[in-house]
Order: structure tokens, then C-alpha cells, then sequence
């Protein structure tokens, strides 16, 4: 279980809170604490959790993951500020407007640095905390995987002879047959539960590739359920993009302007390029310089996409995270 800051940090943080009251921005926390405990991998945990977003400005940040790339870029500077702050303190010197001047408070401007993904944010929240806090991996899928048949783990009440159901892999075990055949457990995780999957050396020799930790897959089997367990006998493992691809849904995007101009649309532009394939995509465009806001839907028709999770990580890095979902 991943742990973000050792006993000693907390009591670090705590005691700078009982001392000098709230730690209103990076800057103040790291002029308080002992940064020798609360240090750049501590910090850079704490942000990645979600337990510092109390410390964005929320006139200025347009989403949870800019200001979490925000905090992440101010690590290396308030950390710099801090030990000058204290080695001044140490020595009996004070800046020149004093100990409590607007660079020490929560006013202070956040580095500029390129807002994370939904699933970098998602990511670096299982890398801090053991699991996804603010949504899953799965969620984004979800209508698509819907209309294709593929249900979801608490929806599972019965044995089945064969089913489809997404998850992400969340652990893996790798064993051996008496044989010395290799196969796998694993354990597919969704935001509603966990199932037990086994994956016997035959389909394990197909879909190998596919199995790996984090992974989002859609897996179909023989799901054997009773009041006190459920396990799937895998037969087959496809990646969700694939899924998608054959269920007939768009990708559709939609951006607003102001902010995003003719350069975001010439980027996605080349991005769709770069990710050629069958499928179709629509993009929606939301005009707010009228007096009306304007919904205006770009032709399209031409272009063809092959889904991934890569390219919804890039559109969402150009044009915000949300902005792609399946219709």
C-alpha cells in the first residue's frame, strides 16, 4: 500500500498548523515545516493525492487537474523559498517587508504548466493513495461499453455461461501448470467492485500482451457465482479501444472559444491524422463571444480515428479534461 508521508512528516505538518495556523499555500508550508521530513517526495505526494488542492486559487484555475499540474511545477521553487525563508530565520534576518509579505500567503501566482489528463490525474491518485479517489479509468468508457453488451462488475448476480465485462488489472499473479504451462490470476477492478479472473494457458497464450497491471481490458468467460464468490474463467481478452471500435459510437470532443482557437482545432486536426483508423468523430465547438452562447458542429465526415487511450489522454491535454466523451 503506497504510503504518502512517513509519521514524522504528519507530525511536521501538524505542528506547523498548531503553530502558525493554516497552511495557506506551497510558499507557507515549506517556510514552516521541517523540510528535511516533509521533502520533494512528500510534497509531490501530498499533491498527486488530491490533499493540497484546498491551496488553488479558485478564481483562476479552470479544473482539478491545471491546478494540480500547477502545484506539481511550484514544488522545486516553494521548496527553494522555504529553506532561504528558515536559513534567514536561523540567522536572525528578516526580507524586507517581513515574515508575512504576499509571498508567503495563499495570493501568490501558481507556475503555468500544461493542465494533466483525467488519466494522469486518475493515475498519480492510485500512485499516491492504492486507489483511484476522484473517478476510474472505466467511467469514461462507459456508455460506449454499455451498447456493446459489456457489463459491469455490480451487475454481475448470476453464473453465465459467457460475458464481457470491463475492468482495469489490478493485480496480476503468474503461475505454472504441473505441465509448466504459464498462466494467470488477476484481478479486474471497476469503480463499482473487483472480480477474481483466471486466465488458463491457452488463453493466456493468445492475450499475454494484454495482460499487464493497469491495463484496461474488456474480458469475456464463464462467470461462476455463488452467495459466497464469483471468479471469470477467461477465454478471451480484448483492449477496450478495440471493443469500441466495433460497437459503431463516436468520439466526440468539445472545446469552447475563448479559450481555444483555430490553433486547437489545426492540432486536433494533425492529432487525428496521427491516430488514422475507421472509426468516426464529431467535434463541437462552443462559440461564448456571442450574446448567446452558439453550439456550432464541425464537418467531420472525412476523418477517421482509431480510439485509444493515448489519443483521448492527447485531445484531453489539448482541449481539457472532459472535453471527449461517446455518442
Amino acid at each position: 500500500m503506497p504510503v504518502i508521508a512517513s509519521q514524522s512528516a504528519i507530525a511536521s505538518i501538524i505542528e506547523s498548523r498548531q503553530e502558525g495556523g493554516r497552511l495557506s499555500s506551497l510558499n507557507r508550508m515549506c517556510e514552516n515545516v521541517d523540510l528535511r521530513l516533509v521533502n520533494k517526495r512528500v510534497l509531490e505526494s501530498l499533491v498527486k493525492a488530491g490533499a493540497l488542492d484546498f491551496m488553488l486559487p479558485d478564481a483562476s484555475i479552470d479544473s482539478v487537474g491545471q491546478g494540480r499540474a500547477q502545484l506539481l511545477a511550484a514544488v522545486d521553487p516553494s521548496i527553494e523559498h522555504g529553506s532561504r525563508r528558515q536559513r534567514n530565520r536561523d540567522q536572525g534576518q528578516t526580507e524586507l517587508f517581513g515574515e508575512s509579505d504576499a509571498e508567503g500567503t495563499g495570493a501568490i501566482r501558481l507556475p503555468d504548466a500544461p493542465p494533466l489528463t483525467e488519466t494522469e490525474q486518475l493515475a498519480f491518485e492510485k500512485e499516491a493513495l492504492g486507489f483511484y479517489l476522484s473517478g476510474h479509468p472505466v467511467d469514461r468508457f462507459a456508455d460506449g461499453l454499455r451498447s456493446a453488451g459489456v457489463k459491469r462488475i455490480e451487475e454481475l448476480v448470476t453464473s453465465e455461461a459467457s460475458i464481457p465485462i470491463a475492468g482495469i488489472i489490478s493485480q496480476c499473479r503468474l503461475l505454472t501448470t504441473r505441465k509448466g504451462a504459464p498462466m494467470a490470476v488477476v484481478m479486474l477492478e471497476d469503480r463499482g467492485g473487483s472480480l477474481e479472473a483466471v486466465i488458463f494457458p491457452d488463453a493466456y497464450a493468445k492475450y499475454r500482451s494484454l495482460v499487464e497491471i493497469d491495463r484496461l481490458v474488456v474480458a469475456r468467460g464463464k462467470l461462476e457465482k455463488d452467495d459466497e464468490s464469483a471468479r471469470l474463467v477467461v477465454s478471451e481478452i480484448k483492449a477496450v479501444e478495440t471493443v469500441l471500435g466495433g460497437s459503431s459510437r463516436v468520439m466526440a470532443v468539445h472545446l469552447t472559444t475563448p479559450p481555444h482557437d483555430r490553433q486547437t482545432v489545426e492540432a486536433l486536426a494533425e492529432l487525428f491524422g496521427r491516430h488514422r483508423g475507421t472509426d468516426r468523430v464529431s467535434l463541437d465547438v462552443e462559440l461564448r463571444n456571442a450574446l448567446q452562447p452558439v453550439m456550432v458542429t464541425a464537418d467531420l465526415s472525412q476523418i477517421r480515428i482509431r480510439p485509444s487511450e493515448t489519443l483521448i489522454a492527447e485531445v484531453e491535454r489539448l482541449c481539457g479534461k472532459g472535453s471527449v466523451s461517446w455518442v
